[in-house]
């Protein structure tokens, strides 16, 4: 029997997701669990270039066991879930070690820039950008994020050039263990790291599962998977099953609270049933005035 869906967004984390796009959650992860992730971190950092500029490891969790247990690491995936539900793909997983020095990038979107992905969807990003954070970020400078709260809400997106400052840009500020969830749609940027260390973090994005992924994961590997891992990561043979998952592969997980369940008679076939999102639900009770 699928599992029920780990913990996502409160009301409030609804609004701030909707209105600011980006939550932050001090405190996720636990100094135990920020080591071992950070440990993974440098453990493939010395597989890479080390005149590079900025490291970054593609398709991380196929890379390090820690990060593969991130594909539906329950700190995190039941935010995504309540975008998604039963069509919820990892698309992306990326490792960045950015060091002193190193390279930053100008102001920009996640997604398509001749028709960005909120022509096509106003209100839920069609990716959410979770972030892991895994060393100190208590001041700006150090390599940071930084970005314009609100900006997603703007269609047709005014055009934001070059890396300079912007009146209500906001750096990420935050201690290790911090993880963040960012609507896709959010303009952003990296700062230079002018500190004396490296800023190391993994990004994992997550969208419905009929959008292109950026990674690729081999069959047979993902086949090895625990169940939700798998379904996840969507590796399937036949590209019918992005848009339409096989019978198998649904429900993703049970939705909470299980009362939430639709009924249905023994001999309908599952993958025909709507099941709603928590998104769903939430403007439900937005418009009409609940604020339970």
């Amino acid at each position: 029997m699928a599992p029920v869906a780990p913990p996502g967004f409160t009301d409030e984390q609804w609004h701030q997701f909707l209105e600011v796009g980006f939550v932050m959650l001090p405190g996720a992860l636990t100094e135990d669990e920020t080591a071992e992730l950070l440990e993974a971190a440098r453990e493939l950092s010395a597989e890479l270039d080390m005149n590079a500029k900025r490291y970054r490891v593609s398709s991380a969790v196929t890379r390090h066991q820690a990060f593969t247990r991130l594909i539906d690491g329950s700190k995190h995936i039941g935010y995504a879930y309540d975008l998604y539900g039963d069509q919820l793909r990892l698309v992306q997983s990326e490792l960045f070690i950015r060091p002193p020095g190193g390279r930053f990038n100008a102001w920009h979107f996640d997604g398509p820039r001749a028709t960005p992905f909120q022509v096509f969807s106003p209100m839920a990003p069609l990716k959410i950008k979770v972030g892991y954070w895994l060393t100190e970020l208590g001041a700006p400078g150090c390599g940071n994020l930084v970005l314009l709260p609100g900006s997603h809400r703007e269609l047709g997106h005014r055009t934001v050039l070059g890396n300079s400052f912007r009146r209500g840009e906001r750096s990420l500020i935050c201690p290790p263990g911090t993880i963040t969830l960012m609507n896709s749609d959010i303009w952003h940027r990296v700062e230079p790291n002018n500190s004396r260390r490296d800023r190391v973090n993994l990004f994992l994005s997550y969208s419905p599962s009929w959008i292109q992924a950026y990674d690729e994961h081999d069959a047979e590997w993902a086949a090895t998977l625990p169940r939700e891992q798998r379904i996840i990561l969507r590796a399937y043979s036949e590209t019918k099953h992005y848009m339409r998952p096989p019978a198998e592969d649904l429900p993703l997980f049970r939705q909470r609270p299980p009362t939430q369940e639709p009924h249905w008679d023994k001999n309908e076939e599952w993958h025909k049933i709507w099941r709603q999102t928590e998104f769903e639900r939430h403007m439900e009770r937005r418009n009409s005035g609940d604020p339970s």
